[in-house]
């Protein structure tokens, strides 16, 4: 497996998994070579780059975008998650028994929301904003 991102992130993409990371700001994705699969999750320049990377017969997934069916390839799949109960609860149950490990980033209060949306700001993981205050300080 391949991952993708910027350098900071370099250690994070190999603890989740991936064997090679390439930094999208100092390498060339298209020195990768063909993949069997792309799953997008950035979009624009990065998932048209990343398309022409798949191989004939390989599959094309975004998050981001739907995107045009570059030649050759069998599949190309736009994902957009819609809410379903049962599977949150499958989540939680995988939570709970340590085999979902999220990765959370900057925790707001939802006095300094707004602060979470400023483009400028980087966070590794995902970020959280605080409705209630559950009394433990943080």
């Amino acid at each position: 497996m391949i991952g993708t991102g910027r350098a900071a992130h370099r250690q994070t993409v190999l603890d989740v998994g991936a064997h090679y990371f390439v930094d999208l700001h100092h390498n060339r994705l298209e020195d990768i070579g063909e993949v069997d699969m792309v799953f997008d999750v950035i979009g624009g320049q990065t998932l048209h780059r990343s398309a022409t990377l798949v191989r004939s017969g390989g599959a094309l997934v975004s998050i981001t975008e739907p995107t045009p069916v570059p030649t050759g390839i069998a599949r190309v799949i736009f994902f957009v998650v819609e809410p379903d109960g049962m599977e949150l609860v499958a989540l939680e149950r995988r939570l709970r028994d340590g085999r979902l490990r999220p990765r959370v980033g900057a925790i707001y209060s939802l006095e300094d929301a707004l602060a979470a949306f400023d483009p400028t700001r980087h966070s590794r993981g995902k970020t959280i904003i605080r409705v209630i205050d559950d009394g433990d300080g943080e």
